[in-house]
């Protein structure tokens, strides 16, 4: 039970204490027995939660200010979340009558660790719009054989909360939460070879070299407008669509930005990444199973293994029409249109649109090891504005709400991943 539920208990019993006090039933203005014994009990009753509170508010500030939010009990920073409300804290940043102080508390912890404290909107956790599933650790600089290895900064490897709604996620993108400033990771570009040598003859020396990948924090922005009504429901089914609905918009662009993100303003995604293979088809606006064969076989010479595949929709449905001689089905692409689609039985196949559609000179088909892929994520949370005097909101009476989180797309390994380019006409 949260302190704000045991404050709330408290309250009840001091309550009923007054209301006996107030109306005394015994003689010469007294309590009378009956009284005298309620009384007594929520004085007793008082004391208790007193004490319970006491404890409970000492664990939740110690779970507050632990480095990577993680509970002793394996909780994460969630714990301190009960009783928050989307709704409610975006209401009182619109200026509505609302009592939001739980949700003020919760902000002022997550804006202390937002990079610089500083957002000219609410504070929103990242944590609030679903429920946190994993929470893992790593660690993370500059240039030449080595220097890499050194970590300027550690950062918290979380199963990011957009996870769910994530299309790249599926495949196995891993995201990096809780960033402050740059981060540069290393990576081994060659290893150091071992080599068989006579008896008495001398090792031949070979140095492992080293590269780093670097995070620099970029923002994605989503513009919307909702009701007064509906930021004053107190509907746990209407905190969930809201909740879901800005999960969701966010997701989207994280997935765009990690397949084809064009960089400067946004991050570089995979297929903008210099060094990653690519398989062209032998014929103009055709593709067929052995393309994606042959995208998966450049990932295995190259010592990797992939770990999915995802493709645009009109190439997924190319593939699905596939026959054989006989006219039968080829099936290389099994749950098409479920949402849990795979190839040759074995690897998961992610269907978006933010893979480019079936074209002449057209990307349509990736595949690859996408752990290889990450994401970072600067901050607890998000940004969130609400303005009720924007020109098109404030006509209708609605509210306008901007959410703006940074983060950056990074890759590993290039050769982890391959294309199936459409020949031009």
């Amino acid at each position: 039970m949260s302190a704000r539920d045991l404050l709330q208990r408290r309250a009840r019993f001091q309550e009923e204490a007054r209301q006996i006090v107030d109306n005394p039933e015994g003689e010469n203005g007294d309590l009378s027995e009956t009284q005298e014994r309620r009384y007594g009990e929520c004085i007793a009753e008082m004391d208790k939660l007193d004490q319970r509170i006491g404890r409970v508010q000492d664990l939740e500030e110690r779970e507050r200010r632990s480095p990577t939010g993680q509970a002793p009990g394996g909780d994460t920073f969630h714990v301190s979340l009960r009783g928050y409300s989307l709704l409610r804290h975006l209401a009182h940043q619109a200026g509505l009558r609302v009592d939001a102080g739980r949700e003020l508390e919760i902000e002022q912890e997550v804006r202390a660790q937002m990079p610089g404290g500083q957002t000219d909107g609410a504070c929103v956790p990242l944590a609030a719009l679903i429920p946190p599933r994993e929470l893992r650790a790593i660690t993370a600089d500059a240039s030449g054989t080595g220097d890499h290895l050194v970590a300027t900064e550690i950062a918290s490897e979380v199963v990011n909360v957009l996870r769910s709604q994530q299309v790249t996620a599926r495949l196995g993108v891993r995201t990096l939460n809780g960033l402050v400033g740059n981060l540069d990771m290393p990576k081994v570009t060659t290893t150091a070879a071992a080599d068989w040598f006579a008896d008495g003859a001398q090792i031949t020396e070979a140095d492992p070299a080293f590269d780093g990948i670097s995070f620099r924090p970029k923002h994605v922005g989503a513009l919307s407008s909702y009701s007064r009504n509906m930021l004053l429901q107190s509907s746990p089914d209407v905190e969930a669509v809201m909740r879901q609905d800005m999960a969701a918009s966010l997701a989207a662009a994280l997935d765009r930005a990690v397949i084809r993100g064009a960089g400067s303003d946004e991050p570089v995604g995979i297929l903008g990444t210099a060094g990653i293979n690519n398989v062209v088809t032998a014929t103009a606006s055709v593709i067929d199973e052995d393309d994606v064969i042959d995208a998966l076989n450049q990932i295995m010479d190259d010592d990797s293994l992939a770990t999915g595949i995802a493709m645009s929709p009109t190439a997924a449905t190319a593939l699905k029409k596939l026959k054989d001689t006989d006219g039968q089905p080829l099936g290389y692409i099994s749950g098409y249109g479920t949402g849990n689609a795979m190839w040759d039985g074995s690897l998961p196949v992610a269907i978006t649109t933010a893979m480019p559609a079936l074209a002449d000179s057209a990307t349509p088909i990736l595949a690859g090891r996408f752990s290889d892929a990450m994401i970072g994520v600067w901050g607890p949370g998000l940004s969130v504005l609400a303005n009720p005097y924007s020109d098109s909101a404030y006509s209708r009476g609605n509210v306008a709400l901007r959410a703006i989180l940074t983060a950056d797309v990074q890759v590993r390994h290039p050769v982890s991943f391959s294309t199936v380019t459409i020949t031009a006409a």
